[in-house]
């Protein structure tokens, strides 16, 4: 989330005076990729086991 705050503190507008230091929209957007498939295999992880679990039950 430090990306998000960095993106927030930088001025708004068409001059960035330091251009090694401009975060850019594909370094948000691969942020939230990255947490989009976090969840995804963590949501398929509990199914898998809730189903493991129900097909196995006695």
């Amino acid at each position: 989330m430090t990306i998000i705050a960095e993106a927030i503190a930088q001025p708004q507008g068409a001059r960035v005076y330091e251009p090694q230091q401009a975060i850019e929209t594909a370094d948000l957007f691969l942020d939230f990729v990255n947490v989009t498939i976090l969840g995804a295999h963590i949501l398929g992880t509990i199914n898998s086991l809730g189903l493991l679990n129900w097909i196995t039950r006695e």
